[in-house]
């Protein structure tokens, strides 16, 4: 199946009931658009909020009160240009806002993507800046979704990104493959060698039950293109709050050879105030899947604090 003929989205609530036949119930947030992939349904045990996969893309009433921060993680005033340098020796480019899906709980729900986007003139830039600071040896590619650009789009961006020889490592963090394991096809395994160093490839998955076969297999090809993978999960109430859904999680990944790396603790964004988890409740629960599970299994519970040097490990 080729991207563009992609599997079907939903934009609203109101094509979602019309395609079930039955009422939801819920309000639409119009400030933050629903965007519900249809093979995310397919993998959701029940359309309910009560189900752990669709209390993260379906829109929620508490929504509308708690949390007010639009910038949990002070990018709004570091983004230049679609160029983010937070921390020493890495870049990140906003290459596109668009996403396969949008989760509840995003942190960049408010990102000011107008003018932040990688068109001709920004990447020129940031290329620029890029080339003239060596102590740079990463970029992340994020967004949106990186892999909402075309094939093409993401080839020409590789390809330019391999020119800078100081350049020892491409990032890609990706929920992509969970909404639309096709998008893995050859031409995106092709335009990805065009990085001729080390690729990470950061999958986001939160819960078990986004894995499934088709997942697995995009997963492989990936891994069979000496693509290193991680996966980073963030810790949402009713959905990953316990610690036998987080030994299932990293027993599935760790099978199919993607290493469980980061358990984020919320970013409160505006409107994502009831997915949080307190600090001391994070601690307990990363403490049981300690005795759970080997300890290589166990992913670094984090939290971003505005002006560290680095994700701060939580213990």
């Amino acid at each position: 199946m080729s991207h563009n003929k992609r599997k079907k989205t939903f934009n609203s609530i109101t094509e979602l009931e019309q395609n079930l036949g039955n009422t939801l119930n819920l309000e639409e947030n119009r400030s933050f658009k629903t965007k519900i992939p249809k093979r995310f349904i397919e993998l959701a045990s029940t359309i309910h909020l009560d189900d752990p996969l669709m209390k993260q893309v379906l829109p929620d009433v508490r929504e509308l009160s708690g949390g007010n921060d639009l910038d949990p993680v002070n990018e709004h005033r570091l983004v230049n240009k679609g160029l983010i340098r937070k921390y020493k020796g890495r870049a990140l480019l906003i290459v596109t806002e668009a996403c396969p899906m949008h989760c509840r709980y995003c942190f960049r729900r408010e990102f000011p993507y107008e003018g932040n986007q990688m068109n001709t003139d920004n990447l020129n830039r940031a290329i620029r800046t890029i080339k003239s600071d060596k102590s740079i040896i990463e970029i992340i590619l994020s967004g949106g979704d990186p892999l909402s650009l075309s094939d093409d789009k993401l080839d020409h961006l590789i390809t330019r990104i391999n020119k800078l020889d100081h350049i020892q490592t491409l990032r890609i963090h990706s929920r992509y493959p969970i909404a639309d394991p096709q998008r893995v096809n050859s031409s995106l395994l092709a335009a990805l060698k065009k990085f001729t160093r080390t690729i990470v490839f950061v999958f986001h998955i939160n819960h078990p039950n986004e894995i499934d076969d088709e997942l697995i297999d995009a997963a492989l090809k990936l891994k069979n293109n000496n693509i290193h993978l991680l996966n980073q999960s963030v810790l949402l109430k009713g959905i990953n709050d316990n610690a036998i859904t987080l030994k299932k999680l990293s027993l599935k990944l760790f099978d199919i050879g993607i290493n469980p790396y980061y358990l984020h603790l919320l970013d409160e964004v505006k409107g994502a105030s009831h997915f949080k988890v307190e600090t001391n409740e994070a601690v307990d629960i990363h403490k049981q899947l300690k005795g759970l599970v080997s300890g290589y299994l166990v992913p670094k519970l984090v939290k971003e604090i505005v002006g560290e040097s680095s994700k701060v490990t939580i213990s």
